[in-house]
């Protein structure tokens, strides 16, 4: 597994792991001892990135626009990679076709 893939695991096991508990805002930010299965150092990671932060010293929530954001910029990526492909085959086929 390379460190992209362990990154992102990581970030969805965080993830699950606050919604369970309902940690999803700051005023229902947990402590990482209410938390179970996450390690401290996956959390202070993904704190430094924004996706999980801190309301009060020791009180921990997801932030849902930070995954929110990050789902949209996967599907944007997506979406250009398919049109960029479409685009590479199709246009040269229609070129061919009309000759």
């Amino acid at each position: 597994m390379s460190s992209g893939q362990l990154a992102h695991a990581e970030h969805d096991v965080v993830a699950h792991a606050f919604r369970a508990v309902g940690a999803l805002s700051p005023a229902a930010a947990r402590p990482l001892a209410e938390i179970p299965g996450v390690e401290a150092a996956a959390v202070v990671a993904l704190a430094a990135r924004g996706v999980v932060r801190e309301s009060q010293p020791g009180c921990y929530y997801l932030h849902s626009h930070t995954v929110h954001e990050r789902r949209q910029r996967l599907l944007t990526t997506i979406v250009i990679v398919a049109s960029s492909a479409a685009l590479l085959v199709g246009l040269p086929l229609l070129v061919w076709y009309l000759r």
